[in-house]
């Protein structure tokens, strides 16, 4: 395995020249892909490091669920999890919608859990959050009040970001 000169976190297996697999770390996570000669590349290195759980299908990568139909190679990638786990801030104590947020980290939290989602999966979020970071220093319990109603509209209406497969070559592959 080699790793890329412009990342750092990404390597590729190439045998002559031609790419057999490739392979992403982030911390504590990894996901990869290829031929079976990369799947025995990558369950050797499980022996030297071992890592948590390993799995096929479904792949969870940095709390990003990856899906793909191995009928039609439609490829699905969601946060389903991470967004149901996303709990509302209580407003009530707080005052009323006009009082300036007094808790920065709270904010802070908020608008970063909401990017993280906007930027991996759900960009339908990316106004709300490029809003609210613009917000943080003049931050109102309105502010927190939106991030609650985006966290309730999410869990409540399921988005994921899909692809298809477009075409397919002559050794059967498929690509987007």
């Amino acid at each position: 395995m080699f790793c890329s000169q412009l990342d750092p976190c990404l390597y590729t297996l190439r045998r002559n020249g031609i790419l057999l697999g490739i392979c992403g770390i982030h911390v504590d996570d990894l996901i990869g892909s290829g031929t079976p000669e990369m799947d025995k590349t990558l369950k050797a290195f499980k022996k030297k490091m071992p890592f948590g759980e390993y799995r096929t299908y479904p792949i969870r990568y940095n709390g990003v669920e990856i899906r793909q139909n191995l009928q039609t190679m439609e490829i699905e990638v969601g946060q389903e999890a991470y967004i149901d786990a996303l709990e509302p801030v209580p407003t009530k104590p707080l005052g009323n919608a006009s009082t300036p947020f007094q808790d920065p980290k709270i904010f802070r939290t908020c608008a970063g859990q909401l990017a993280w989602v906007a930027n991996s999966t759900r960009p339908d979020q990316s106004f709300l959050v490029c809003y609210l970071l613009g917000a943080q220093d003049k931050g109102t319990v309105a502010h927190v009040q939106m991030y609650n109603k985006a966290c309730r509209e999410m869990k409540e209406s399921k988005v994921c970001l899909r692809t298809q497969a477009t075409s397919q070559t002559a050794n059967g592959e498929f690509f987007a």
